[in-house]
């Protein structure tokens, strides 16, 4: 990428404009050794407000981004199950605890990654003999333990 730090948008502001396709507002922040920022993104009427607040989630380095869906404007996102359901098919490789522990190992993911729904954590699980791993292709993985 030949963008610098500050300048135009980067991955957290582009996922931060796409979730509006459904959210009502998004709140990220990010932390650095040598950088810190706050965004809080929210619709007003038509318009599109983003303001900058101060860091109050994230106590040491990373990520976090919070999504308030706009439940009336899309039925997928009225059920806390279906959020969960597809938040783990979109990121099935976090959810495997061999997986998240080689991220981590090759410090592609912290090992405290972690995603909430509607405060609940969405587990971790441990691959067994017995669950099912289906890939049709590289972007087509599964994953459900409980079949």
């Amino acid at each position: 990428s030949l963008k610098s730090r500050g300048s135009g948008i980067g991955f957290a502001g582009l996922g931060a404009k796409i979730a509006f396709n459904s959210a009502q507002r998004v709140i990220t922040e990010t932390r650095s050794s040598d950088y810190e920022r706050g965004s809080n993104w929210y619709l007003k009427g038509e318009r599109l407000i983003w303001e900058e607040i101060p860091v109050r989630k994230l106590s040491e380095t990373g990520t976090y981004v919070e999504i308030h869906f706009n439940k009336s404007k899309n039925p997928l996102y009225r059920d806390t199950k279906g959020i969960i359901s597809i938040v783990e098919r979109h990121y099935t490789p976090l959810f495997i605890r061999q997986l998240h522990t080689f991220y981590s190992k090759v410090g592609i993911y912290s090992s405290n990654l972690h995603f909430y729904v509607d405060g609940l954590e969405i587990p971790i699980t441990t691959l067994s003999s017995k669950s099912r791993l289906t890939c049709k292709s590289l972007a087509k993985c599964s994953y459900n333990p409980f079949k």
